[in-house]
């Protein structure tokens, strides 16, 4: 086959709440904003600073391809991350090399929100349908004050909740934000099995706000959903700037601001928040060999540490990860 062509990898065909996908090589002929009866296909590149363009406005049948500018593995997918459950079919389901490209034609209508599922912070929104056709997600855009579900169908509750964190933190801040998660994971009986997204959201946003001097209200929840504030928190200062002594410093900031607020207390929540962070949030590649899931977040522990005790305590987090995973079969 000549390089000029494209080269079909695999194709997916999932019906109903679905789409199409595909792999390709990057040196196929090139597929970007091109148009057949009424059809298009569109590109978001994976950049150093995140994907490009950040958000799209497509059509249902539109196809958008994702292709990657870093020499390293990514993996575009709909939120929740880790889990992906908002719109399951609009996920390669494993890395995509960064030599290769991947399509998916979206059939569902609404404002898709995805992620690079190996570096969480990079995200962006691509909004599928005419407007009649947006009117769901429009509908649930606008609950975010009300800061409830109510009658939204149970299919569309995960991405009713999503919507309204989002917009919250967008909106109102953090604090607000952080209220909505709280309230949402003590009254939803369906949050806690797959809220760890959300907690690395907060904790993103919070890295934001530490690392620009601002304050902001370190909540004894953050051991909420798998510790996925304290995962996502130190995924994006680690990605930002590798400090490790950063990290370090606010472990420390921890210990003084919630010591004795939470069984794990003070650093304990810090350093064991790092180590169950990581593993709850774990790799899909990694599935199914628990030495191997529990390698990243060991190796990370070893890097945050200043002492063996501290090395200790965010070991507790890997392992207790693991064991908690261990209950559920598709790990």
């Amino acid at each position: 086959m000549s390089s000029k062509k494209v080269k079909i990898i695999a194709v997916v065909v999932i019906v109903g709440f679905a789409g199409t996908a595909f792999l390709q090589y990057k040196n196929a002929a090139p597929i970007a904003d091109t148009k057949s009866e009424d059809v298009r296909t569109y590109r978001i590149t994976l950049t150093s600073l995140g994907f490009e363009p950040e958000e799209i406005d497509i059509a249902v049948g539109d196809t958008v391809v994702f292709s990657s500018e870093r020499n390293t593995p990514f993996w575009p997918a709909s939120n929740i991350h880790p889990t992906h459950e908002i719109y399951p079919a609009f996920d390669p389901q494993r890395p995509i090399d960064p030599e290769e490209e991947w399509a998916f034609t979206f059939t569902e209508p609404g404002k898709w929100r995805f992620h690079d599922h190996i570096t969480a912070n990079f995200t962006g929104t691509i909004t599928v349908g005419s407007e009649e056709e947006k009117s769901l997600w429009k509908r649930i855009t606008s609950l975010w004050k009300e800061e409830s579900c109510e009658g939204v169908s149970p299919e569309n509750l995960q991405y009713c909740w999503d919507t309204m964190l989002h917009d919250s933190l967008l909106h109102d801040g953090l604090d607000a934000a952080f209220d909505l998660f709280i309230k949402l994971y003590r009254t939803e009986a369906e949050v806690p099995k797959a809220c760890h997204g959300w907690g690395h959201i907060l904790g993103e946003a919070a890295y934001t706000l530490y690392s620009n001097g601002e304050q902001f209200e370190l909540r004894p929840e953050a051991a909420y959903c798998g510790y996925g504030f304290f995962h996502g928190f130190m995924e994006t200062l680690l990605f930002s700037t590798g400090n490790i002594s950063e990290a370090q410093n606010f472990c420390a900031e921890v210990d003084a601001k919630i010591a004795g607020r939470v069984a794990s207390s003070g650093s304990t929540a810090c350093y064991h928040g790092i180590g169950h962070g990581v593993t709850d949030g774990t790799d899909p590649r990694l599935w199914g060999d628990a030495d191997t899931m529990v390698a990243p977040g060991l190796l990370l522990c070893e890097k945050v540490s200043e002492s063996d005790f501290q090395e200790y305590l965010c070991a507790t987090g890997v392992f207790n990860a693991i064991e908690i995973l261990s209950t559920d079969e598709k790990y």
